[in-house]
């Protein structure tokens, strides 16, 4: 076994897994390469046990294999896909699995039923002069060290978007991102990445980056929608890569404008001649096609690179155009898109360039799929830039390390050598304006000294790093107040300077005068905001705040919270709810409060911790908004709908019913004539009878169900009994009824309410939560009276926003016009409880 090893760890050998002698001595007579390079495995479990520390030219795998080699052969191959250059899967009968191997980031395969007898003298021979070759490429590509220019040439001026991402946050952009984005480069890095992606792609994007960051891959590619700085939503394919960036992990991305690419694949669904113009608009190759491969459409692009003319390939089969290496590895992707009636991106080799393709399908009015779009970008050269920007890392980070706005490279006499476009953004020249000039120049007389002396110091010591502020000479002719990081890199060969990086910081000089109009904008407010400290004393408050309570703007700081909104409001809620917000929790509820100068207003009472620089909650903002009218519109609304609700009741009961009784009546006298005659149909006849009473006693059911239940009768255990049978003839689910001995009567007003929250409760129960038991309770504690309605469904998700849905706002409502709290809760294990909660007057 130590023989085989020493065999196989040379670079670029060839590995045969088969056990048809035949063929592999022919393979051993034929193939013009190092047969000291060669390897036969005729026992698989020999191949596992193998232990591979250098690459892998060749493997070939001309073995029937049973389930369990399959699965001892996908494992190695997992392990050591890395090392494995190119992988021919030979007279390889199950596809499934054929594709679970070269799943594992292989870099070049070929699935493909061949006669290795037949065809070893192309085959092979070709195939070994293209691992040959690119070995060639592969060692020269590793020895090239790329100049500088070059390097800037690839960031500064590349047709692709280029973004370093680290920990979600952007650290850089290049030019073309800015100006495809709107955004200057300050409002781009620092900022986390998902900010600028459509809420919708949101989960989309995290996920992928997820897959980088766990190591599933070391490269993604997919689309996305991207927001500019106009709300503009744009479509980008994003090309991620993994790099180090400063000594951490960090993700290098490829941003390329897809929009036009998305608006023609909408287009595709129009005529014939409005489909051929879209895809002849495309760069990329471009097909229709139905279920079957039968080319409905195609573009010039990809009918060039089939060597045909576009009429004569209308109504061929795409499969059977495609490469034999290809045919059956895209019918099956064609089939899954049919099958899945999603789209899917994969990337495929043809003619040695790299293409990265999307099968879109497109579905009929019923939801089934007809056709297929197929759109294939060549990412050949993007392949081959992702590899020259890995070889000139330590260039790309020696270049950009502290850039944050415009970096600029200066000599000792403090000539500008080198400078980046952003430049512009900082002081409003080109880099070719400001090439060769002297960095003084642009320096405020007043600040030249303080600037020359801070330099010198950096010149004289390797790797330090001093910062500064300044007044600089704008193009516009107005001076702006910079602030500069200059670091030494003299002893570093490529830089040979000092590298600058300026950042204009003339908003932060005028921040004083911004807060002036902050503190204006907050006095104005209708909101009544006020801002305590730990002790809960007032510290702060507006006019709002101020008048609602009847005090002046002057008095009412250093008040107690607990004089402002009294003893019982205060030890009741306001004490706990401070004490959570102190630990960090933002607090928002509503409630009606009984305000001195305002009267009774129906709020939303908010409480912020207020977080300094050093991470430490100092004190609350309190934050009400009145939203009386707004709930009195909301009343209003239910009130309307009780008013529908009850005449559609009326017609289901006194007009629908009526006449499926009536049609009732009739089928059974024709059921009597039918038995009388000895007709064979008398039986249907009955049955049509039956059926129409069954929807009778329906209709009647649905119609019991819209109307209010009657008040007269005071009990409200009798009243909950009835709710009780109800549910359990409409809904066929069990319901339970719980009260305790302090409850007795309760005012109709309330009962009312409480009993549309009981049928909406249920209502969603039913719909969404697969209950099998619901249980109703209703007790007094506290001098608050309590409805709990609990079921044991599937219950709600842990993100559940309580606050949407249309019923859910209709029993809040009703919970308001009692001046009831409501809230709605899962349940410790299983099911959801909806709680209402009154205090007794």
């Amino acid at each position: 076994m130590e023989s085989i090893r020493k065999k196989i760890i040379n670079p670029q050998s060839i590995v045969i897994v088969g056990n048809n002698i035949t063929i592999n001595n022919d393979i051993l007579k034929n193939l013009k390469y190092d047969k000291n390079k060669i390897e036969f495995i005729k026992d698989l479990n020999e191949f596992n046990d193998l232990n591979y520390t250098e690459d892998i030219g060749l493997l070939i795998v001309e073995y029937k294999l049973d389930d369990l080699s399959i699965k001892l052969l996908i494992n190695k191959i997992k392990n050591i896909s890395n090392k494995i250059k190119f992988l021919v899967l030979d007279n390889f009968n199950m596809p499934e699995q054929a594709i679970e191997i070269v799943k594992n980031d292989i870099n070049d395969y070929n699935i493909k039923h061949i006669n290795i007898l037949n065809n070893y003298y192309n085959y092979f021979p070709e195939l070994i002069d293209k691992i040959k070759k690119d070995k060639i490429i592969n060692d020269k590509r590793k020895d090239k060290d790329e100049s500088f220019d070059k390097y800037r040439i690839l960031v500064d001026k590349a047709s692709e978007g280029i973004i370093v991402i680290q920990d979600g946050i952007i650290k850089f952009v290049n030019p073309r991102i800015i100006r495809y984005s709107g955004y200057s480069a300050d409002e781009i890095i620092s900022k986390p990445f998902i900010n600028f992606i459509f809420h919708e792609d949101e989960e989309l994007v995290i996920n992928e980056y997820k897959k980088v960051s766990k190591n599933e891959n070391d490269h993604t590619v997919f689309t996305a929608r991207f927001i500019d700085k106009n709300k503009e939503i744009k479509w980008v394919k994003i090309n991620v890569v993994t790099i180090k960036w400063e000594g951490k992990n960090a993700t290098l991305n490829f941003i390329d404008d897809i929009t036009d690419n998305k608006k023609i694949e909408e287009e595709l669904r129009y005529s014939q001649e409005i489909t051929q113009a879209l895809l002849n608009a495309t760069k990329d190759f471009a097909l229709l096609m139905d279920v079957d491969g039968k080319l409905l459409a195609i573009n010039e692009v990809a009918a060039n690179l089939l060597n045909k003319d576009i009429n004569e390939l209308i109504g061929k089969s795409f499969f059977k155009l495609s490469p034999p290496y290809l045919e059956r590895y895209r019918k099956e992707i064609g089939n899954k898109v049919v099958r899945l009636k999603k789209p899917i991106n994969y990337e495929e080799v043809h003619i040695e360039r790299t293409y990265y393709t999307n099968i879109y399908p497109i579905m009929d009015k019923y939801g089934d799929v007809k056709r297929l779009a197929i759109y294939s970008h060549d990412i050949t050269e993007f392949k081959k830039a992702v590899e020259a920007v890995k070889e000139s890392e330590e260039k790309f980070k020696a270049l950009i390390e502290n850039a944050s706005d415009g970096v600029i490279i200066i000599n000792k006499d403090g000539i500008i050598e080198y400078s980046t476009t952003t430049i512009e953004t900082v002081l409003g020249y080109k880099p070719e304006e400001i090439y060769n000039t002297s960095f003084f120049d642009y320096i405020h007389k007043d600040n030249i000294k303080t600037v020359t002396d801070t330099f010198k110091k950096i010149f004289l010591k390797p790797s330090l790093k001093g910062n500064i502020e300044f007044k600089a000479l704008h193009k516009n002719a107005s001076w702006k107040f910079i602030e500069a990081i200059g670091k030494n890199l003299y002893n570093n060969p490529i830089i040979n300077g000092i590298v600058v990086t300026l950042r204009d910081i003339t908003e932060k000089k005028l921040a004083e005068e911004n807060l002036n109009i902050y503190k204006h904008i907050v006095s104005s407010s209708r909101d009544q905001m006020a801002f305590i400290n730990k002790n809960c004393e007032i510290l702060a408050a507006n006019d709002s705040f101020s008048n609602a309570f009847k005090y002046d703007k002057n008095s009412i700081i250093g008040k107690n919270i607990y004089e402002i909104y009294g003893e019982e409001e205060f030890n009741n809620n306001l004490k706990e709810l401070c004490h959570k917000c102190f630990s960090g929790i933002e607090i928002s509820f509503e409630k009606w409060f009984d305000f001195p100068s305002l009267g009774k207003r129906y709020i939303i009472f908010s409480l912020y911790p207020y977080v300094e620089k050093n991470s430490k909650i100092t004190g609350i903002v309190i934050n009400t908004r009145d939203i009386t009218e707004r709930v009195q519109m909301e009343m209003d609304i239910v009130n309307l709908q009780e008013k529908e609700q009850q005449r559609i009741g009326i017609e289901l009961h006194d007009g629908l019913s009526h006449y499926l009784l009536g049609i009732a009546i009739k089928s059974k006298i024709l059921a009597e004539k039918l038995n009388k005659n000895n007709i064979k149909e008398e039986k249907e006849a009955e049955e049509i009878e039956n059926q129409l009473n069954k929807a009778i006693e329906e209709t009647r059911n649905l119609a019991r169900g819209l109307f209010c239940i009657e008040l007269e009768d005071t009990n409200i255990k009798a009243l909950l009994k009835r709710i009780k049978n109800d549910i359990e003839a409409r809904y066929k689910i069990n319901c339970f009824i719980e009260i305790n001995k302090l409850v007795n009567k309760i005012n109709k007003h309330v009962i009312s309410q409480f009993f549309y929250i009981i049928q909406e409760a249920v209502n969603n129960s039913v719909k969404h939560s697969k209950a099998k038991n619901i249980t109703i309770i209703l007790k007094e504690e506290n001098n608050h009276l309590f409805l709990i309605i609990k079921d044991d469904g599937i219950g709600i998700s842990e993100n559940f926003n309580n606050k949407s849905g249309m019923g859910i706002n209709i029993m809040r409502y009703r919970a308001r016009i009692i001046g009831a709290s409501f809230d709605i809760l899962r349940g410790n294990n299983i099911g959801t409880e909806v709680r209402c909660k009154l205090k007794k007057t």
